[in-house]
């Protein structure tokens, strides 16, 4: 005689499907995280069936992403259980601990707990690239909200730069920008590799059409050190890989020349030629990372800038471009400290894209407009400096100064003193040759001063 068990006694104890216990564990915790059931939860962490246990981790995410304070409160003492499953043999389940740590690690409100994020260097090193990318994105995502918290993995992130997989060297080439925010030095062995990246982009979306360029919402973005604001432009475009990438390490490259100048002053010249006519590249947020990248450098190794100052001023007068414009003018202003009749003889001709920008919000940009008048008038009252113009020119420093010396008079109460110091500087060159007495100030202007500093 058969028997048949089709239809068993629904009394009778069994298992139940490790499948619907983990879509049971993760659909409760995603309707209501702060009713979750911490005991099925640490249960569900030790399961044989991987399924439930990557679905125990991707719980925990939601409630580490949701609740950060009932997670600490929870399940903080389940850190080491999550550390072995970062070790676990199935990739899926490595993926969802990589996942859940850096979720835990981006809190921007409170801080991590100790050793959460201990095994991200072993992930970064596992043999699957499922794993890979995940702890790179979470990497990013942690580097948006805190990046001194990332900092201690470039070393680890570095050589994903390198690899033929364009997602994971997008993520690598963000958290490594995210990292020189807040410490340039930290990139200085991989500078070359992000300047040709910066350069060529990553090979990909060539071809596409031009992105809609977002203005970040401060003027000074080379200067920020909140990564956010930093990068908010860059966030919001619909970007190429490409565009991005390139973006990315422009940023990276520019905090590293601001941290360590000598690591970047050998590509000054391609910095400049992303800048030079007939030619300049069409991209202005490149453009602009580029001037302030030479502008970092300008400011600390100007003896290898000042070779570039005609490119740089004609870049000034024909970009469409304000922030490009602005940058530019900070630059040839820091020139002139060493340099002023070098300097002033290669804008006497470009005096016009410098008036505009006295009536810029920044003050750094308004304080080195006025300067660079300055300069231009004294180089054309000086009959020893020799004009650095394509054609010969029949102007003097009256008329330099003249067009726009009310707005320069009005600068004279200018709330930066370094404003106020570049102007009276301007107004005295303009009267100078006329044999007109100089403005009275109060204080005293020099050409030779370091702008935009108090």
């Amino acid at each position: 005689m058969t028997t048949d068990d089709s239809n068993p006694d629904p009394d009778s104890d069994s298992d139940p499907d490790p499948l619907a216990t983990a879509q049971s564990i993760l659909r409760d915790v995603q309707t209501a995280p702060t009713a979750v059931d911490v005991a099925t939860l640490h249960e569900a962490l030790e399961a044989d069936d991987p399924s439930v246990r990557r679905s125990a981790l991707s719980a925990l995410r939601v409630v580490a992403s949701r609740d950060p304070p009932l997670f600490r409160a929870e399940f903080a003492g389940d850190l080491e259980d999550v550390h072995s499953l970062c070790a676990d043999p199935d990739v899926t389940v490595r993926t969802a601990g990589a996942d859940l740590l850096t979720t835990i690690a981006a809190d921007p409100v409170g801080d991590p707990p100790d050793g959460t994020l201990d095994p991200i260097s072993a992930l970064l090193a596992d043999d699957s690239r499922l794993v890979e990318r995940e702890t790179l994105k979470g990497l990013q995502r942690i580097g948006s909200a805190a990046p001194d918290r990332v900092r201690p993995f470039a070393d680890a992130v570095a050589p994903f730069l390198e690899t033929d997989d364009p997602t994971i060297r997008k993520h690598a080439v963000v958290v490594l920008a995210q990292v020189a925010s807040v410490d340039g030095s930290s990139v200085a062995d991989v500078a070359s590799t992000l300047f040709e990246l910066f350069e060529r982009g990553d090979g990909e979306g060539e071809g596409e059409g031009e992105p809609e360029i977002v203005t970040p919402a401060t003027s000074d973005v080379r200067r920020s050190t909140d990564i956010r604001q930093r990068f908010e432009s860059v966030d919001r475009d619909q970007l190429s890989r490409r565009r991005l990438v390139r973006r990315y390490s422009g940023h990276a490259i520019c905090q590293l020349a601001v941290a360590n100048p000598d690591a970047v002053t050998p590509m000054i010249e391609s910095l400049s030629s992303l800048l030079a006519d007939p030619d300049p590249d069409p991209d202005p947020q490149i453009r602009t990372v580029a001037a302030e990248t030479v502008l970092a450098l300008a400011e600390s190794r100007p003896s290898a800038v000042v070779p570039y100052r005609r490119t740089l001023a004609d870049r000034l007068e024909a970009d469409d471009v304000e922030r490009v414009r602005g940058r530019l003018a900070q630059v040839l202003s820091a020139l002139g400290i060493d340099e002023p009749d070098a300097v002033g003889a290669c804008v006497v001709d470009r005096t016009d894209a410098l008036r505009p920008l006295l009536d810029h919000d920044d003050p750094p940009i308004r304080g080195a407009a006025a300067n660079l008048l300055a300069l231009a008038a004294s180089a054309v009252a000086d009959p020893t400096v020799e004009m650095e113009t394509d054609t010969e020119m029949d102007v003097s420093a009256t008329d330099i100064v003249s067009p726009v010396e009310d707005r320069l008079e009005a600068l004279l109460k200018d709330d930066a003193a370094f404003v106020r110091a570049a102007a009276s500087d301007a107004l005295a060159s303009g009267t100078r040759e006329s044999g007109m007495g100089e403005p009275e100030t109060g204080e005293s202007g020099s050409r030779n001063r370091e702008q935009g500093q108090e």
